[in-house]
């Protein structure tokens, strides 16, 4: 069993769609998914509600509690675990960020953000754990698909921090619209353009974390 944790110490930038989105498409690939939404806000949680689908499966916990669901997961058969914590630097977060075989870091592409990024990567690299980035809300150039100079620039500031998905995710409604509905973008609206850059986020995070080695686990 692989563990994703997704962090960031800035709310607003996607994070739990983020998680949602990842947790869809490992369910698609085969991957037993079960969400743990650490956050005590919820957000994870309401969407999981709102949600048809059976499937990943989601459980909303306390920090204190995470060792033991992470315990029942892998008993229970689950290939991956994502990890959804506060938009905020808390214990929580922290004991995600240890317990992660890798964190994904989600960022929006402007130089606070990027700068706010340093803090937690510092942690991450003490603690001698596995990161990578995610541009997330990225400004669409003109309405097209082509990235914007302001994301193109963030991705080269991140890179001198560590690994890039090089797929970035644009700020589009259909994320917002199919989370309200208790979806995400590929189910959404599968043959958009949110869907496609979703699909190519995920075939590139489960090569950094490995998770074609752990498909059948």
């Amino acid at each position: 069993m692989k563990v994703i944790a997704v962090a960031t110490q800035k709310g607003g930038v996607g994070k739990t769609t983020t998680a949602a989105h990842i947790a869809v498409e490992a369910e698609r690939d085969g991957v037993r998914v079960l969400i743990v939404d650490l956050d005590e806000q919820g957000t994870a949680t309401k969407w999981y509600q709102r949600r048809e689908a059976e499937a990943p499966q989601l459980v909303q916990v306390k920090t204190a509690e995470l060792q033991v669901a992470l315990d029942a997961a892998k008993a229970g058969g689950f290939g991956l675990v994502i990890l959804d914590t506060a938009g905020k630097a808390d214990p929580g977060t922290a004991a995600a960020m240890r317990t992660a075989d890798l964190t994904l870091l989600p960022c929006s592409p402007s130089p606070l953000d990027v700068e706010a990024q340093i803090e937690t990567v510092q942690t991450l690299t003490r603690l001698g754990k596995s990161f990578a980035f995610l541009i997330s809300k990225a400004p669409p150039r003109r309405g097209a698909t082509k990235l914007s100079a302001r994301a193109l620039d963030a991705t080269r500031g991140l890179s001198m921090l560590g690994t890039v998905v090089q797929s970035v995710i644009v700020n589009r409604a259909v994320y917002q619209d199919s989370m309200g509905a208790g979806m995400t973008a590929t189910e959404y609206e599968p043959n958009g353009a949110a869907a496609d850059e979703t699909r190519r986020a995920w075939e590139q995070i489960r090569k950094i974390v490995g998770i074609s080695a752990f498909i059948q686990a």
